[in-house]
């Protein structure tokens, strides 16, 4: 190791003596760091005769560095196991006086308990009675606890600590220009986990980036750490986030959020951090929000191996202060190539193949997978006609992006033009100022629209901010444009925390009131997606665009509409399966399409699909921790949602509401309820319910 701690840090042995054996084989893989006078270990088999054994164990338990909780249905029916020990190792580790790591040693149910947010060893916390060979599990037991203990000597973690993949030794030598601050910079590696090529390429650009500067991966996320607010504090604090881009990672939740963090960050930040996208073998064009925040900055390339070497050096000079080399239009289409549909594997003899469609994003409008509700026929009715206010409230991923896109669709066929304002794209210095909102507004309209920008001549200071934007909307952009518009907003419920959201609401319903027959408002339509209640983003109701005109709630997927997606599939899951499956996610859109696609595909098998829906590395396991990130800076909405978990109440109807309207909660009678059995068992376990 690369740093010698001045003391020998002490190692704690917490575990029943049902497991002393599995003990004694974690000692033995741990005795290289004991001959290096870098730990010390201590168990209560290390007490002397005639010594009191409580005081022993006390003294050990509230000295030592760090605290080894050794897991298995044994340890947790011990009461002075569960009771004492563990409960003072917790303490201990949230007073950051230790670091605890718990250790599977055998398959138990551990969910729910204390240690369950905790980062486990061995890799995926798969236990190690679990493991084909023993030793190899046993290792990696052991890296992990190389990797803290390397961390509490101040030294850099390896990412094999939870990887078992062998990294090349091979050097890359800095670029010459500006080489000098490259030690000075951090960086974030954003990828898929366990897909190839992406985690071997993101191992080996860590190795030999580090050689430069300081990078951190997930991977060097040491056991007994909580991700969610490591992540978003390396995301605060890098330089650059290089994230890759695969045909897997860009349907990653987790991805996305950290694009997207890193993106708004920069906005608020100076330009920090940056952001270095890498495709990945991947041609494809970036789908909306990914093409938001990329398509106007520069990329790299990757395809095979051989463009391993060349690609660290870009890298190294972009960090530097360079750019990466693909820019610019020509350069860009030279990568990009038509999407390939997906063929369903091994169809059935008397069967066509099916052309499959990845489940992220917002759906083609003309998609055999697309399942029309009401709400469809309804907006297809308003839209045709001219001069109409549309609100589609629903949780989010239940399917209003994309019955926006085919609204939208269905207006451009009727000679309508249509202007799409997604409102995650305004930064956070923008919603704190009503002037600086109000103009971007208008200078976004005037932009989707490519008429000039005139937005000087019009903004009288004499005049507040609604008048302005007005008066601007009125005498250029509706002049100007000539026919008709459909104005669609996208995520609204970004207003939410602005000071100025009844002014900026008020406005629109004074647009959709001011429509007389032949004026120029009667050529304007609405059309707004939101997933908050509307009272809470507008105090006063008469002043509200979201009560007025066609107001739409989508609901999920009907059980008969989920075994119509499921035919359309080829029949995936059986209906016994099914039926599971709706246990566990209902009718939710989002998941239910991701569920029949991932089986369809041959990616997993049912049953597989089915007993690994709650875990962190399971099929949904980017959306799940992407709702527990959302948590880590919400502490009322945490306990909010214990309490629905523990209780079924949730007092509060302001924070129901925004659990709702993020799809984690709903109404059953008089009862508050996690919207789905999935959310039920995950956050239990995270939050120790």
């Amino acid at each position: 190791m690369s740093v010698k701690p001045a003391k020998a840090i002490e190692v704690f042995y917490s575990y029943s003596h049902k497991d002393e054996e599995l003990r004694d084989e974690l000692e033995k893989h741990l005795s290289i760091l004991k001959r290096q006078g870098v730990i010390t270990g201590w168990h209560d088999r290390r007490i002397g005769a005639g010594r009191e054994w409580e005081a022993e164990i006390d003294t050990h338990l509230n000295t030592a560095h760090i605290i080894l909780l050794l897991i298995s249905a044994d340890f947790l029916a011990s009461d002075y196991c569960y009771d004492v020990e563990m409960k003072r190792a917790i303490e201990r580790h949230e007073a950051k006086e230790a670091r605890v790591i718990p250790v599977m040693l055998r398959p138990c149910d551990w969910k729910g308990a204390p240690f369950g947010k905790l980062q486990a060893l061995p890799k995926d916390a798969k236990p190690v009675s679990s493991w084909s060979d023993r030793d190899q599990a046993f290792l990696n037991v052991a890296q992990g606890i190389r990797a803290t203990v390397e961390e509490l000597a101040g030294s850099s973690a390896s990412p094999h600590a939870v990887s078992e993949k062998p990294s090349t030794d091979r050097e890359v030598a800095a670029p010459e220009q500006g080489s000098g601050r490259l030690r000075f910079m951090k960086v974030f590696i954003s990828y898929k986990r366990n897909v190839e090529p992406d985690e071997p390429l993101a191992l080996r650009l860590y190795e030999a980036l580090r050689e430069h500067c300081e990078v951190f991966i997930d991977q060097t996320l040491l056991v007994g750490t909580a991700w969610a607010e490591r992540i978003q504090a390396e995301l605060e604090t890098c330089d650059y986030l290089i994230p890759l881009l695969s045909e897997h990672s860009v349907h990653s939740e987790m991805v996305e959020t950290e694009i997207r963090t890193a993106h708004r960050l920069g906005k608020e930040g100076a330009g920090k951090p940056g952001i270095l996208p890498i495709r990945v073998a991947y041609r494809e064009p970036f789908e909306y929000p990914l093409s938001a925040y990329l398509d106007r900055i520069n990329w790299a390339f990757w395809e095979s191996e051989a463009d391993t070497e060349p690609l660290i050096e870009e890298l190294l000079a972009a960090i530097a202060g360079g750019e990466l080399s693909i820019a610019g239009g020509t350069a860009k289409s030279e990568i990009i190539r038509p999407a390939k549909p997906i063929d369903l594997p091994r169809p059935r003899p008397s069967a066509s193949p099916i052309r499959l469609e990845l489940p992220n994003g917002t759906m083609d409008p003309e998609s055999r997978f697309y399942i029309e509700r009401e709400g469809d026929v309804l907006c297809q009715a308003d839209i045709a006609r001219q001069g109409v206010t549309i609100t589609i409230k629903a949780p989010r991923q239940v399917g209003k992006s994309s019955l926006l896109v085919r609204t939208m669709a269905r207006a451009a066929a009727a000679g309508k033009a249509v202007i799409f304002l997604d409102f995650q794209l305004f930064d956070r210095a923008t919603l704190e100022s009503p002037e600086a909102f109000f103009r971007t507004f208008c200078n976004w309209i005037t932009d989707e629209l490519d008429l000039a920008d005139e937005t000087d001549r019009f903004w009288e200071p004499k005049l507040g901010c609604v008048l302005r934007c007005t008066r601007y909307f009125k005498r250029h952009v509706l002049q100007k444009a000539g026919g008709s518009l459909v104005l669609a907003m996208d995520e609204v419920d970004r207003m939410f925390d602005c000071s100025f959201r009844s002014d900026f609401f008020g406005m629109l319903r004074s647009w959709h009131n001011s429509r007389r027959p032949g004026n120029e408002w009667k050529r304007l339509d609405l059309a707004l997606i939101i997933s908050t209640e509307p009272y809470l983003l507008i105090d006063d109701l008469n002043q509200s665009p979201f009560n007025v005109g066609q107001v739409i709630e989508l609901d999920d997927f009907t059980p008969d509409q989920v075994r119509d997606l499921n035919a359309r599939h080829g029949y995936p899951f059986s209906e016994a399966e099914l039926t599971r499956l709706m246990a566990l996610i209902g009718g939710h859109p989002y998941l239910v399409r991701r569920a029949l696609y991932l089986v369809a595909s041959g990616q997993m098998d049912a049953e597989a699909f089915l007993a690994n829906a709650t875990r962190d590395d399971g099929p949904f396991g980017d959306h799940l921790r992407r709702h527990l990130f959302r948590f880590r800076d919400k502490p009322d909405l945490r306990q909010a949602m214990a309490q629905i978990l523990a209780h079924n109440t949730c007092p509060d109807d302001l924070l129901f509401f925004r659990l709702r309207g993020a799809g984690l909660a709903r109404r059953a009678g008089s009862a508050v309820v996690p919207r789905y059995g999935l959310y039920t068992t995950y956050f239990r376990e995270r939050f120790h319910v």
